[in-house]
């Protein structure tokens, strides 16, 4: 049978665990939107799907002239992520904003967006609990 000293010691662990776990969860969070709007970027050359990068706390004026169908340089997160880190997904390409407001038939209008939302649905279904095993 379950005392209170036991659930005292269950509590304790739970919380200990709820900063990492927070962090996981934020960065599952970014890494899930990088995934979800490279996947949703048309692609012509290549070269916009290839400037998505993923920076925590400041977003990146990088730049990657070249042309391929691949994640660019700032797709990983080199840093530990915090629980209140900002994660920032940024495209620098010149014709960005002219492609998520629809220019190309290979995705609709606010493909950005889109893409964001979904991932956030993804990761709060599931990842939603800050305490594991609840």
């Amino acid at each position: 049978m379950a005392t209170l000293r036991d659930l005292e010691r269950d509590i304790r662990s739970l919380v200990k665990d709820i900063p990492q776990n927070a962090s996981n969860i934020v960065a599952k969070a970014g890494l899930a939107g990088l995934q979800a709007v490279v996947s949703a970027n048309p692609v012509d050359t290549g070269r916009s799907r290839g400037n998505w990068f993923l920076n925590v706390n400041a977003p990146t004026e990088a730049f990657v002239d070249s042309r391929r169908d691949s994640l660019g340089p700032g797709a990983i997160i080199a840093q530990t992520v915090k629980p209140d880190d900002e994660l920032h997904l940024t495209n620098n390409t010149s014709y960005i904003n002219k492609l998520n407001a629809g220019s190309s038939a290979q995705a609709p209008a606010g493909f950005i967006e889109d893409a964001v939302v979904a991932a956030a649905r993804a990761v709060a279904t599931n990842e939603g609990l800050i305490l594991r095993g609840l």
